[in-house]
């Protein structure tokens, strides 16, 4: 009988997009290693990624520029350390489950929250499901171009977007942003919530969170955006945001209108 073989290679496609992502394996001689196996590993990068994100965030993991290894070895050290307490101070009965993240010279980041209000004339239902599925974001943001690398956990989504700028009609610069959706649909027909939060270069973070409340009418929004920013940027960021909100709830209300 011949050995198992210890190279593999393991392609995913995303059941939204069709967009496959590949990985090469290797399982050492000792071990056999199933396709469920590979899935889980594959899967468990995306915890790793999200660890780096919050440790860049919070404890400024890449805020460091140095030659030696000595230096950056110090630094790293200190730096996750610092992170291994804040995540287990968020996993303490006493914690609320989130990381606070302070700015880089201790003072707290500058934010704000943003509310917008609004009606549309078809059920929460046909609400909650337009806005669970990530793809359907492209255009609601006049920025928004791309949705990929959607990454699914029961009603937990993680998927990347990309914004576009354009600068003088001919330079174009592609903001790339990490997203994580909640979908909470168990007070349908009459209630549905969609929250969850927005990673963009730049330290300039958001959380969100549609409350879809049943309506005579229909449905009433409320779209509602808490904006984290260095000091300095909370005033464009917030304009921006504000800007995009608007035009989010004049193009969903058109597109809901329109008959399926």
């Amino acid at each position: 009988m011949p050995p198992p073989p210890r190279h593999h290679l393991l392609i995913r496609r995303s059941i939204s997009t069709g967009e496959l992502a590949y990985y090469l394996g290797f399982v050492p001689e000792q071990y056999v290693c199933s396709l469920n196996d590979l899935g889980k590993v594959a899967g468990a990068r995306w915890a790793v990624e999200d660890d780096f994100q919050d440790s860049k965030q919070a404890t400024a993991l890449d805020g460091i520029q140095v030659r030696g290894y000595r230096a950056w070895k110090r630094h790293v050290t200190l730096v996750m350390a610092a992170y291994a307490r804040l995540a287990r101070r968020r996993r303490s009965p006493a914690g609320d489950g989130r990381i606070t993240v302070p700015y880089r010279g201790g003072t707290e980041v500058p934010s704000t929250e943003l509310k917008h209000t609004f009606q549309i004339a078809v059920p929460p239902q046909e609400v909650f499901a337009h806005l669970a599925e990530p793809s359907h974001y492209i255009g609601l943001s006049p920025l928004l171009v791309a949705v990929r690398d959607v990454r699914r956990s029961g009603n937990t989504v993680h998927y990347t977007a990309v914004e576009r700028f354009r600068f003088l009609g001919v330079l174009r610069h592609d903001n790339i942003i990490d997203v994580t959706l909640v979908a909470a649909p168990d007070r349908l027909p009459h209630f549905a919530e969609i929250s969850g939060e927005v990673r963009s270069p730049g330290r300039v973070r958001m959380s969100y969170r549609f409350a879809i409340d049943r309506h005579a009418a229909g449905s009433v929004v409320t779209d509602t955006l808490h904006l984290h920013t260095p000091p300095g940027l909370l005033r464009f960021a917030a304009s921006q945001a504000g800007a995009v909100q608007q035009a989010r709830a004049r193009v969903l209300t058109a597109r809901l209108a329109q008959p399926a």
